[in-house]
């Protein structure tokens, strides 16, 4: 190991002195520091206290939100410094608190540690799915997402679409000639297949969490060391962000792990060129996420491949490595291009394409989908760059770690001063790719606490945090000798050690139990009512129809469209036991249930709360009128 990175790693495990006395060669006096430290503490939160903690009421592209978002950073440090002075204080009396929670993090068996952290990121990940999310999807991407999945797990590619497609109209499902199928890529149904085989589709995510731990700590040993790589797993596994990431059903939690995956194998392939296997890998993955999010795929592959082709010992590079690569990533071309052809009938044309011509990259008034209103479509880079980025920052400080806003101080700081310059570099040019070729698109992506355009670089992240709590790690002992606190390095060990754990107390307070207010409210309308009153009534062998607004029209004021919380509980063909439809009227509604005979018939308004009811309505036979 370079002797620059050797002296970093230092950082964690520096040996502590013993029986240190001041210059004056007096024994320091432990309880007038202390007393010193408790004091600062006090400062520190009372100085926070006078600055804001929460955004204005204000235009988020203004000055004045911009100021305020400062004045929150500045606060959320102060609250950490004061948590810092707090630990010292208590270090004094107490190191061995600190060094408990330092032999959990770093002494512990590796074996242990790892399955530990998996497995409570797959839990808690899995439990905020069922209880908060109720194991169901909430948007629509979600929910055009499962659909696809439904129909991949039947053995086709699309369904067909159905004799009277006005009463399945569901946003982001496509209805192109006899041919029904969500719009997004193949390659973010597919890891849900499984799920559906199983009717726990809700559970996949959960589980690549513990992939991601796993995947965070081998690339955080390969860069840089084992204990800046256990840190950075402790912080991903205690992340609110994560926790609500792998807990929805959207598509960036499997390329977080593929573009994971790359990089760790292009690690692989530069400290041995002549790894094919791990060529091959980084091939599938880069092929895999760029049938996922291709943006995102290219932005991240482009930074690492760079970075490798530069690093790269050319003397020992074979050419089979570099056509293992070709050959990985060529399979999913292959896959990316034909399921373009099978879908749309056009090798280029995507079906992401196919459902809107206006929801691309760049800027104009034209920008977005076509039926959202018109103050809701274009983009600038004014937009970009003053509101989609604050509104991300501010996400990201605050459910980064759930430490607050001082996590964004922790995350640059290595990109200015750091002992692994360049390592660094790279990692915070993967994160800035996703920040730079985001600003290009019409929408900022927070949603449940996620700067989920970013959330790919979740493992860069975590990294250059934990190397950024090294250099507070390595600050502390000076200031202990400042004080009069020793031994220094001793106290300062233990003093960061037990303020992370009081951070990470603090975090459920400002961070995990907002996020979980927030999901608690049902999103875009999409709620379990539906399908808990159908189970309540033990609904068999019925259509059932949706009283809701439509959604090309609530974006311009109308009511909300909440047929989307019954159609995700179809089967793609329309045979289920139950059949879920748009109300269209009486006199049209005819029209679907002579297509059903012998089946019950019903009627829901969700819009009704909590007085809601599945009430039985009369068949074909009876008489029908338009409802006004």
């Amino acid at each position: 190991m370079p002797a620059s990175m050797s002296d970093l790693a230092q950082q964690f495990e520096e040996p502590e002195p013993v029986g240190v006395v001041n210059e004056s060669g007096r024994e320091p006096l432990p309880w007038t520091s202390i007393f010193l430290m408790v004091t600062a503490a006090i400062i520190c939160w009372g100085l926070s206290l006078l600055l804001p903690d929460v955004p204005p009421i204000a235009k988020a592209a203004s000055l004045a939100t911009w100021l305020n978002f400062g004045e929150r950073i500045l606060r959320g440090v102060l609250q950490a410094v004061g948590m810092l002075a707090l630990a010292i204080a208590m270090s004094a009396l107490f190191p061995q608190v600190g060094f408990v929670i330092e032999r959990m993090v770093l002494r512990s068996r590796r074996s242990l540690f790892l399955t530990v952290t998996a497995i409570f990121s797959i839990v808690s990940s899995g439990l905020f799915n069922y209880i908060i999310l109720d194991h169901m999807p909430h948007i629509q991407d979600e929910i055009a997402m499962a659909f696809q999945a439904k129909i991949l797990a039947s053995g086709r590619f699309y369904e067909a679409t159905p004799s009277l497609p006005e009463f399945f109209d569901c946003e982001f499902i496509v209805a192109d000639g006899p041919r029904w199928y969500g719009k997004y890529f193949i390659g973010q149904s597919l890891p849900l297949v499984p799920g559906v085989w199983l009717n726990a589709p809700w559970l996949v995510h959960p589980l690549l969490a513990g992939v991601a731990i796993w995947l965070t700590f081998l690339l955080g040993k390969n860069l840089f060391n084992e204990k800046v790589a256990r840190v950075a797993v402790v912080l991903m596994a205690i992340s609110p962000f994560r926790v609500s990431l792998f807990a929805m059903m959207l598509a960036h939690p499997v390329p977080l792990v593929m573009l994971a995956v790359f990089a760790l194998a292009t690690v692989k392939v530069v400290l041995d060129p002549g790894r094919t296997g791990w060529a091959l890998v980084a091939g599938l993955a880069i092929g895999f996420a760029g049938n996922i999010r291709p943006l995102t795929a290219l932005a991240m592959g482009a930074v690492i491949g760079l970075a490798a082709l530069i690093a790269m010992p050319w003397r020992r590079f074979r050419w089979q490595t570099a056509a293992a690569f070709v050959f990985g990533a060529g399979v999913f071309a292959v896959v990316l291009f034909g399921y373009n052809k099978m879908l749309t009938g056009d090798p280029l044309l995507t079906p992401f394409n196919k459902w809107s011509q206006g929801d691309r990259l760049g800027f104009g008034p034209d920008i977005g989908l076509e039926y959202w209103r018109d103050e809701d479509k274009g983009h600038t880079l004014k937009k970009a760059l003053f509101k989609d980025l604050y509104f991300n920052f501010d996400v990201l400080g605050q459910n980064l770690t759930g430490w607050g806003q001082v996590t964004l101080v922790l995350l640059f700081w290595p990109v200015v001063r750091s002992r692994w310059p360049k390592r660094t570099w790279v990692l915070a040019a993967a994160i800035g790719s996703l920040v730079f070729v985001h600003i290009f698109h019409v929408s900022n992506g927070v949603l449940a606490g996620q700067a989920r355009y970013w959330s790919e670089s979740m493992p860069m992240m975590v990294l250059l945090v934990a190397i950024g709590l090294a250099s507070v790690r390595a600050l502390v002992p000076h200031v202990c000798r400042a004080v009069g606190l020793y031994p220094a390095v001793r106290t300062g060990r233990s003093a960061c050690w037990l303020a992370a754990g009081l951070l990470t107390v603090w975090s459920i307070k400002i961070a995990h139990i907002p996020l979980i207010e927030q999901c608690k409210e049902q999103f875009w309308g999409q709620g379990p009512t539906i399908r808990e009153l159908a189970r309540r009534q033990k609904l068999d062998n019925a259509l059932v129809f949706i009283e809701s607004g439509h959604y090309s029209r609530h974006f311009r004021g109308g009511l909300i469209d909440m047929y989307p919380c019954g159609f995700m509980l179809n089967d793609p063909d329309l045979e289920g036991p139950v059949v879920y439809a748009r109300d269209l009227g009486d006199d049209r509604n005819v029209e679907l249930m002579r297509q059903y005979p012998g089946r019950s018939f019903y009627r829901v308004d969700p819009s009704e709360g909590a007085d809601v009811q599945i009430v039985p309505i009369s068949g074909p036979t009876r008489t029908s009128k338009t409802r006004g």
